[in-house]
């Protein structure tokens, strides 16, 4: 540029609005039972910065749970949510889909957490997105557990699209 900079497109005249500018993914495998009454943090989190502050971020979450067998004779289901993080500032972004129907009492009830979502965060410092839980109900649920006695993969992948 005139001013000896390195031209962006926009810079060109390039549309570029939709075009995916990062991708950043986290992973977490530690299967965790628990049966809290207010959300507590999972460990499964991903932190981008995001490069305009008219840029979304697309979230992407999987996350596989089942009931724990070793929980009393009652039913309990997981409560998730995606929260961000910025500067210190805990903002829900998104509820995900609850795991229903988990009887606490059987590891057999399999299932996962799925969410897609647009965030407009708005700004270009850093964000840590993380997966949150707690449980409804007396009994417990498991965190990225399986009855076949291996840990599945949760991952939370975080995609800046540009404004």
């Amino acid at each position: 540029t005139a001013a000896g900079g390195t031209p962006t497109a926009a810079d060109l005249g390039l549309n570029t609005t939709g075009s995916v500018l990062q991708v950043v993914q986290g992973t977490y495998q530690t299967q965790t039972d628990f049966n809290h009454s207010s959300y507590t943090d999972s460990g499964l989190s991903v932190a981008i910065t995001p490069t305009s502050t008219t840029s979304k971020v697309l979230i992407t979450c999987v996350a596989p749970g089942c009931g724990s067998s070793n929980s009393s004779n009652s039913s309990s289901r997981g409560m998730y949510r995606v929260v961000s993080v910025i500067s210190g500032t805990t903002a829900t972004v998104q509820d995900l889909d609850p795991l229903n129907g988990y009887t606490a009492t059987s590891s057999a009830d399999f299932s996962s957490i799925v969410g897609n979502f647009l965030h407009t965060p708005s700004t270009t410092s850093e964000i840590t997105y993380k997966v949150q839980y707690k449980s409804e109900g007396a009994g417990t649920v498991r965190f990225l557990g399986q009855n076949s006695g291996q840990t599945p993969l949760g991952t939370l992948t975080a995609m800046e699209i540009a404004g």
